[in-house]
Formats: structure tokens, C-alpha cells, sequence
């Protein structure tokens, strides 16, 4: 007797399939060291300390979460302006380049994690079907999964600004499941 099957089995995008979030620190220590010079008073671990501070505020609230994942960069003006707000520092315009610059450099380090593309390739051949279900814009998240080859792997994809509602919505959940059809009964 064979192990069942499942029917289907979604995927998150980032942080499941491409590491994402662990970049962060990383890429504003890159950001801030660029600028520090340029800016009297703005110290690289300061910053950081300052900056993650306030991420866990911004991002803590479920609808400045909505909202900011719809429009990151705007998101991330947001947050280095309430972080240079929290460092006594008044530069706005320095706050929206440094943010720009994190947005740039942000999505070019974004890559899949080690097996994340062997091991969906691999369950594809076994004949389960998946989808891709992931929030943010449609933009930012067709050119993730085009760039890293990623539509052939998925019955269907299901993007948060295509839709209408993102996670953790339960609608989400259910569009997507009931989009893919039963699984194939001969590996592909």
C-alpha cells in the first residue's frame, strides 16, 4: 500500500523558496555605511538599533502591514524617516535615498535558498500539484518568480495585489486550493 498523497500543497514565496528576510540586517548595514559619511551623527549600529526598533513597530500593526507590503517602497521611506525621527536626525530627503538605495540592493540579493528549486522540481515529478501563494504587488513578486524560473513549478500562482487579499486571510487559502485541479496520476 502506498503513502497517500496530498491533493496539493501551497507554497509561500519569500522565506520559503527565496530567502528574503535574512538579508535585511546585511543590506542596511551596506546602505548606511554608504551614507554615513554624508550625514553628520548617523553611526552604521546606531542605526541598525534604531531601524529594527522601528521596523517591529511599523510592521507589528496588521493593517500598516497591508499597506506597506503594497507599496514597499513607500513602506521603507516610512520606516527610515521614523527611524531618523528616533535618532534626533532631520533629513528627509537623506531618509527616502536611503531607502531607495535598501529597496535597490534589497531585491538583488534576493536568492532561492540552497534545494528550495531542486526540492520543487522534485515534488512536481512525484505529480503533486502546487501553487504559489504570496503577498505583495504583483509587480515585485512576477519579477522574483520570473527571474528565478519559478512559474513551470506551479499549477497555479496566487498574488496578494491580484487577488484582492493577502495572507493571512483564510479566503486566500481556500481560492488557491480550489484552483488547482486533483493531482496527476502519472509524475511529470
Amino acid at each position: 500500500m502506498s503513502e497517500p498523497r496530498p491533493r496539493a500543497i501551497l507554497f509561500d514565496l519569500d522565506d520559503t523558496i527565496l530567502e528574503y528576510d535574512g538579508s535585511a540586517d546585511r543590506v542596511w548595514r551596506s546602505v548606511v555605511a554608504e551614507f554615513a559619511g554624508s550625514l553628520a551623527g548617523l553611526y552604521v549600529e546606531r542605526f541598525i538599533a534604531a531601524i529594527n526598533e522601528y521596523r517591529e513597530w511599523y510592521w507589528g500593526d496588521p493593517e500598516r502591514h497591508r499597506r506597506g507590503r503594497l507599496d514597499l517602497p513607500r513602506a521603507r521611506r516610512e520606516v527610515v524617516r521614523g527611524t531618523f525621527d528616533l535618532l534626533g536626525v532631520a533629513a528627509p530627503a537623506m531618509a527616502d535615498e536611503i531607502a531607495d538605495a535598501y529597496s535597490v540592493q534589497r531585491e538583488l540579493v534576493v536568492s532561492p535558498f540552497p534545494g528550495a528549486i531542486e526540492t520543487l522540481t522534485y515534488v512536481r515529478a512525484q505529480g503533486i500539484r502546487m501553487a504559489l501563494v504570496t503577498n505583495g504587488t504583483s509587480a515585485m513578486q512576477r519579477d522574483k518568480i520570473e527571474r528565478f524560473g519559478l512559474e513551470s513549478c506551479f499549477d497555479y500562482i496566487l498574488i496578494e495585489e491580484e487577488f484582492g487579499v493577502g495572507k493571512p486571510d483564510e479566503r486566500v487559502y481556500l481560492h488557491a486550493i480550489a484552483q488547482v485541479p486533483a493531482s496527476r496520476t502519472q509524475p511529470t
